[in-house]
């Protein structure tokens, strides 16, 4: 199995700051290249626009028209795990334009795009690898 990681939010801390890495085991016959690939296929195919999935600060809700195409394209979340008819339902507190996105779900919906259209396409979240130790030279030499 190969091991992907993926950053979620302000990875550049040039905005809020804030931001959690997640890690992903994929079959080892997809590599890292060929995942990002048929991701840009996916989302051109699809036609969704991840710009407008918690884009903003704050923003964690998409509207019906951004996620129908995700749906239309097949994504179906595990059974209990996030429930969709109650999003768009008509449901008491229950917004039938917007659905509300947190960390699961939305990994969900990346890996959904990672491995659209694979045959035998699995992935399982998997801990943080530990941190390799590093020794630290010539700090001088980046400072111009």
């Amino acid at each position: 199995m190969t091991t992907m990681m993926i950053v979620l939010g302000d990875q550049y801390a040039d905005g809020h700051g804030m931001c959690e890495e997640f890690h992903v085991s994929v079959p080892d016959q997809y590599t890292r290249e060929a995942l990002q690939e048929n991701f840009a296929k996916a989302v051109e195919a699809i036609g969704v626009k991840l710009d407008h999935f918690a884009g903003d600060y704050d923003d964690y809700r998409v509207s019906r028209d951004y996620f129908q195409p995700l749906l239309d394209a097949g994504l179906v979340f595990p059974k209990g795990d996030y429930d969709i008819e109650y999003y768009f339902g008509d449901n008491e507190g229950a917004d039938g334009d917007y659905i509300g996105l947190d960390r699961d779900s939305f990994i969900f919906i990346l890996m959904f795009l990672y491995g659209y259209g694979l045959p035998d396409f699995t992935w399982t979240e998997v801990p943080k690898p530990p941190q390799l130790n590093r020794d630290m030279y010539a700090y001088g030499l980046y400072s111009h």
